[in-house]
C-alpha cells in the first residue's frame, strides 16, 4: 500500500524516485513486481525531456486510487488527493 499511496500522489511517477524512497532496492523491485502483477499499476517509459534519456514511470488505475480512497483512515486524513491515470 505504501508504494501504491505514494504514486498516487502524482499523475506519473518516475520509478526512479519510488525507489529512493523505498531505500532498499530489492525490497522495491518485489513490492513493484507485486503491484504490476496484480495489475494495480500501469507502467510505461518515456524520455526525460532535461537530461534525455529514457525512464520507466508508473500510474495508478481507477480501481487502485478507489481502493486507496476507501482505505483512508478518517482520524488521520491529511487531505492529500490521489490520482489515476495519465
Amino acid at each position: 500500500m505504501e508504494l501504491l499511496e505514494r504514486a498516487a500522489q502524482y499523475r506519473v511517477t518516475f520509478t526512479e524516485d519510488l525507489k529512493q524512497d523505498a531505500g532498499d532496492a530489492n525490497r522495491f523491485i518485489g513490492r513493484l513486481a507485486l503491484a504490476e502483477g496484480t495489475g494495480i499499476d500501469r507502467r510505461a517509459e518515456l524520455t526525460r525531456p532535461r537530461e534525455g534519456r529514457v525512464a520507466d514511470v508508473v500510474s495508478v488505475t481507477r480501481e487502485s486510487k478507489a481502493v486507496l480512497d476507501h482505505h483512508r483512515d478518517p482520524d488521520h486524513n491529511s487531505g492529500q488527493m490521489y490520482y489515476s491515470g495519465w
